[in-house]
């Protein structure tokens, strides 16, 4: 295994029997960067979810009829 370009690119040096006998396997785990407009589209579409969802129920609930004084 060597690295060029600074350390940003790795090398193996893996026969094609080596990897018939036991595949190289590699695992990379690392934060997906989002810009802020994604997490605020975000917000904003929960917003309007729960305003639609307040307004349906206020339309569903009967009228409460006044009380007599």
């Amino acid at each position: 295994t060597r690295t060029e370009d600074n350390g940003s690119t790795l090398i193996w040096d893996y026969t094609l029997e080596e990897a018939l006998k036991k595949p190289l396997t590699t695992r990379v785990k690392a934060q997906i960067p989002l810009p802020w407009w994604v997490f605020a589209s975000a917000a904003g579409i929960v917003l309007a979810i729960a305003a639609l969802i307040v307004r349906v129920v206020k339309k569903r609930r009967p009228a409460s009829s006044p009380l007599p004084s």
